[in-house]
């Protein structure tokens, strides 16, 4: 089938994968190329179309796939619709992989959560039962709780709810015995007879997806048990053999089926926790044994082990490293007493079977309830009700490695007509630096304008915005630090040149007003209001997206990945090309994890450049020298990492204070790289908001004076450098 260029098809393999949604998919398990993980020949899975006009020059094979993780226009296709996907979505847990009965990789392999007491191990076993057993996945989870009544968990974990089904095996375990007993425990066809009697079904007596919650024997009741420590591990693993030997034989009959008559697959076990499957602390002998239990009948196992953090024990270390070096993967979750805060983070310290991203990732356990319209990601549960989830945030070097190569490469041949510019204000541009004037607007232009306060540098950035949005069509995105809004608490100024564009752009019939529209619904929903808040305007008011956003992040604990994973997705959903970030100043004095944290060390800045730029984005960083030389040397990071500095400056004269605006680089001709901002008092504009939040509103909610300005070049011959103070 061939797809126009805004248009893809995409496969989610959820017959030999776990799709979790959000980033925990990358994370695990890696992207590969389909051939290398499947072979030739993928036929089932859940197919979807989705549009993503503005960014599909400046995404690259990972960002399709984060795209999709937060997808808003998305539409499932029947299989018989399509002929052949644009690319198959590969992530989360790989369940072991079958040719008709045949084994032919062992997939993800045993999984072990490890971490101490309250870091969330539960919940994020919990999670990936419950995304198996969702909509999307279409598999059966099966789930041991030894630690905690299993009703206790899924009351903390979600609201009971149709769309997740929670399937109590047997409420007491003698029960489950004389059930077991009455079938011939040598018989895997009996087993799986009983075990498909006790899954639920629908009206048309078809399986349907489900989380079970069987039991195994209880611990210390037994009267053996004191005559023999080992005693209630033998018990257990004879019954965990048992379920998994019917898993194993109703998986290998499905398999068997025609894919459109299959039920769900089992596709994982958890057991919650390790450490009390048995009376004490298991020997490396036995979790070889149990773990070799869930490779022998091809069955993905989740275990959950707690640590508290008394390694200098032998016995909690020997334990610890039996455990990490016999899993297949080993995901530790971490909280640390950081800059005050306290701080969670989630590494995966081995992974055998699957390539995975390494590094530190934060995480948080956090309420989740998910509005219909407004939700944040598509494809993280279909179950709309869960409580309880763990989001993950990419490290910053996996942004920067996912990001590789994703932005768009120019021509190499472009005539000088073609050639467009940043500011969209010719004499600024004629006092950049020669080798950034003839560059193509394809490449990312990085500036970075820097000055005391008050010299207008973040009137001068906000103009590119502006500029995109009236001459290229390219929307563009204000990034602030601190409550200050960009529009409605000062004044702005606008180009003399500009304005006149503007005005026509948006139609204004009166001579000197211009138009913005807010764009409220539109607006993308903000997830934490206590980190950031965002508002959207457009310039016409029949525009579907708003061309003009500004988010302004809130003092405290705001997380360096938290930040570039907000950035990010405000341009993949909007279509965002520019970007101002302001307030560089802010950095050190009111942000203390953006100059330093656990996780990204004082990179930062250097990585927000990197990932802009492979995005493809123009960015201009503007701040003012505070004094404080924590916040002094990001904007000196700042001029480092960018292509041109323009740099504000002013002299006092006997009239007004002047300001002059200078250019630096790697410039070759210095004759033209001084210009004076001329502020235009003569004449008067209005810049009117109209309420657009529902769709034909025309409420004015606010007015603000517009002035406009003019940059006018200096000579060298005539104006010295000395003119300038520096």
């Amino acid at each position: 089938m061939a797809n126009n260029n805004t248009e893809k098809i995409v496969m989610f393999d959820t017959e030999n994968s776990i799709i979790l949604g959000d980033y925990l998919d990358l994370l695990l398990n890696r992207a590969m190329d389909p051939r290398e993980a499947y072979g030739d020949n993928v036929t089932d899975g859940v197919y979807v179309k989705y549009t993503n006009e503005e960014t599909q020059n400046t995404t690259s094979r990972l960002g399709q796939y984060e795209y999709i993780l937060y997808a808003n226009k998305s539409e499932k296709l029947q299989k018989d619709q399509i002929v052949e996907p644009d690319f198959i979505y590969i992530g989360g847990i790989r369940i072991p992989h079958y040719h008709g009965t045949d084994k032919i990789d062992e997939g993800s392999g045993n999984i072990v959560i490890s971490g101490k007491p309250g870091v969330g191990k539960s919940t994020m076993a919990f999670q990936f039962a419950a995304a198996c057993a969702s909509e999307l996945n279409h598999g059966i989870a099966v789930y041991f709780s030894l630690d905690v009544e299993e009703k206790q968990i899924v009351k903390s974990m979600r609201h009971i709810d149709s769309e997740l089904r929670i399937n109590y095996l047997c409420d007491y375990p003698s029960a489950q015995n004389r059930e077991w007993n009455e079938y011939d425990a040598g018989s895997n066809e009996e087993l799986e007879a009983m075990f498909r009697n006790v899954l639920y079904k629908d009206k048309s007596h078809k399986i349907i997806p489900q989380i079970v919650f069987p039991k195994l024997s209880p611990r210390g009741i037994s009267p053996d048990t004191s005559a023999k420590e080992d005693f209630i591990f033998l018990q257990r693993i004879d019954e965990l053999q048992k379920l998994l030997r019917a898993i194993s034989t109703y998986n290998m009959r499905e398999r068997t089926k025609e894919a459109e008559l299959r039920e769900p697959f089992v596709k994982l076990v958890v057991i919650d926790s390790l450490d009390v499957f048995g009376e004490r602390t298991l020997t490396r002998e036995e979790i070889n044994r149990l773990f070799m239990l869930f490779k022998q009948y091809g069955i993905i196992g989740i275990f959950t082990m707690g640590f508290v953090g008394y390694e200098f024990l032998n016995s909690e270390a020997a334990y610890k490293t039996a455990v990490t070096y016999q899993a297949d993967v080993v995901i530790e979750l971490k909280r640390e007493f950081y800059n005050n805060y306290t701080c969670s983070y989630f590494e995966i310290i081995k992974s055998r079977h699957v390539r995975h991203v390494l590094g530190h990732h934060p995480y948080k356990v956090e309420n989740y309830p998910i509005d219909e319209e407004e939700k944040r990601t598509q494809y993280s549960f279909p179950n709309k009700d869960l409580i309880k989830k763990i989001l993950v945030l990419p490290s910053l070097h996996y942004r920067i490695s996912a990001s590789e190569n994703s932005g768009p490469r120019p021509e190499k041949e472009k005539s000088n007509k073609e050639i467009k510019s940043l500011f969209g204000i010719d004499n600024i541009v004629k006092v950049m630096p020669n080798h950034f004037k003839e560059r193509s607007m394809e490449f990312p232009q990085i500036i970075t304008i820097s000055g005391k306060s008050g010299l207008f540098k973040s009137d001068i950035a906000l103009n590119t915005l502006l500029s995109g949005i009236v001459d290229y069509g390219e929307r563009g995105l204000i990034v602030r630090l601190g409550d200050r809004d960009a529009f409605t608490v000062r004044g702005m100024r606008f180009e003399k040149e500009l304005l006149e564009r503007t005005k026509k752009y948006s139609h204004a019939e009166e001579e000197n007003k211009v138009i913005f529209y807010e764009k409220g619904k539109n607006v993308i929903h903000n997830d934490e209001p206590n980190k950031y808040t965002l508002k959207g305007w457009s310039i016409i008011k029949d525009q579907i997206k708003p061309q003009l956003l500004e988010v302004t992040f809130k003092n405290g604990a705001l997380l360096p990945e938290e930040f570039v994973d907000e950035i990010c997705k405000i341009i993949n959903l909007y279509g965002i090309r520019r970007v101002v970030f302001t307030d560089l100043k802010y950095i050190g004095s009111s942000y203390p994890f953006l100059v330093n944290s656990d996780t990204s060390g004082n990179l930062f800045l250097s990585a927000f450049v990197h990932i802009m730029r492979n995005y493809g984005m123009h960015v201009i960083m503007s701040s003012s020298k505070s004094g404080l030389n924590v916040s002094d040397v990001e904007l000196s990071k700042a001029g480092i990492l960018a292509d041109a500095i323009l740099t504000c400056r002013t002299k006092i004269n006997q009239n007004a204070n002047e300001v002059y605006i200078e250019g630096e680089g790697l410039i070759t001709n210095t004759k033209n790289n001084k210009a004076k901002f001329i502020i235009e008092d003569t004449e008067e504009y209005q810049l009117q908001f109209y309420s657009d939040s529902e769709g034909n509103s025309e409420h004015i909610q606010s007015v603000i004076k517009l002035v406009p300005f003019s940059i006018e070049l200096l000579n060298a011959k005539t104006n010295s450098t000395d003119s300038i103070p520096k």
